[in-house]
């Protein structure tokens, strides 16, 4: 029953995450003006599964985000394609759910970095630098404009790492959320503590300062008549 109720709301947690990354992501389409920020409300909901360490939970809502949203969104789908299983293995890696040297870690998300910004420059054709535009102002060579495409790629590899420091405070961020909306079993809070005899309503110092006081008061009883109840 145990496992049942946690398998259940693990798979709630996903679903609701799922809808709202799918909801973000058709919203990101329709209303193109604010798409980066529906993007990053599309790996929030992912993070609410993740927050919970719910990871193969949070792989599905991401896998049924992707393909109900390249229904709607099309080419579109990418930004959180690429954004969404970033999301999910820089917290597996920052949980060290998977195991890498940081030297390694770092060399996979740049290489990963690179790797998006090829396929949205020359397949989806979502970064486009108008070289003929340019070249009216000045002289490109073919030599200038692989130059142009690696400064361009260097920027993006600068932007990525900013992401990823954003995507671990964003994980925080939710864990504290979700903690205080689904707390974890046995977290309890202060007042269930009062009210199950294991807190004190003037607080953790009040019960440690009594503690002490106890402490001090079995040190201070008469040595002869601990030795006597020994006997």
């Amino acid at each position: 029953m145990k496992k049942n109720r946690i398998f259940g709301h693990s798979i709630a947690l996903a679903g609701i995450g799922a809808a709202i990354s799918l909801g973000a992501v058709i919203a990101s389409f329709y209303i193109q003006q604010v798409s980066i920020t529906l993007n990053i409300i599309a790996v929030v909901g992912i993070m609410l599964p993740l927050s919970k360490e719910y990871y193969k939970e949070a792989i599905l809502a991401y896998a049924a985000t992707c393909l109900l949203g390249g229904i709607f969104a099309n080419i579109h789908i990418l930004s959180f394609v690429f954004g969404g299983a970033y999301a999910i293995y820089t917290v597996m890696v920052y949980n060290q759910k998977i195991k890498l040297h940081i030297v390694i870690c770092w060399l996979i998300k740049i290489a990963y970095a690179i790797f998006v910004f090829f396929i949205m420059y020359y397949l989806a054709k979502v970064f486009v630098i108008n070289f003929e535009k340019l070249n009216t102002i000045i002289d490109l060579s073919s030599n200038t404009k692989v130059q142009i495409y690696v400064m361009f790629n260097i920027i993006f590899v600068i932007l990525f790492i900013l992401y990823d420091i954003g995507l671990i405070f964003m994980y925080k961020l939710t864990i504290k959320t979700m903690e205080r909306v689904l707390p974890t079993k046995g977290n309890k809070s202060k007042e269930d503590k009062i009210e199950d005899g294991e807190g004190s309503p003037y607080g953790d110092d009040y019960i440690e300062d009594e503690e002490v006081s106890n402490q001090k008061e079995i040190d201070n009883k008469d040595p002869d008549d601990n030795q006597d109840k020994q006997a």
